[in-house]
C-alpha cells in the first residue's frame, strides 16, 4: 500500500467500474491498518509510526487525486483516531490507578 502507490493508483482507477468506490476504499484502508500496535505509555512505538507518517506523506503527495488522495487521508484519519482513543484509555487507566 505504501511502497507501491502507483499500483494502488492503477487499481483505484478501476474502482468506479466496481460500482462501489467507498467499499473499495474501506477494504484497502482495513488491509493497510490491520493488526495490533505497540505503545509505550500513550505513544506509538517507533516501528508503528510509519502508518501515520506514510499515509500523511502520500495524502499530501496525492491530494489532488480524487480517489488516491482520499484513500491515504482515510488511512491517516483512521490511524489518528485509533491513537487518540488509545491515549484517552491510557490516561483514564492512569487516573483510575491514582
Amino acid at each position: 500500500m505504501f511502497h507501491f502507490p502507483e499500483l494502488v493508483h492503477d487499481f483505484l482507477n478501476r474502482a468506479p467500474e466496481l460500482q462501489d468506490v467507498d467499499r473499495v476504499l474501506d477494504v484497502l484502508r482495513d488491509s493497510a491498518l490491520g493488526g495490533a500496535r505497540g505503545h509505550t505509555g500513550e505513544d506509538l512505538d517507533p516501528e508503528y509510526r510509519y502508518l501515520i507518517d506514510q499515509s500523511e506523506l502520500l495524502a499530501n503527495r496525492y491530494r489532488d487525486h480524487p480517489v488516491l488522495g482520499r484513500l491515504y487521508r482515510l488511512i491517516a484519519e483512521t490511524e489518528r483516531r485509533h491513537l487518540n482513543r488509545h491515549r484517552e484509555e491510557y490516561r483514564a487507566t492512569l487516573e483510575a490507578g491514582e
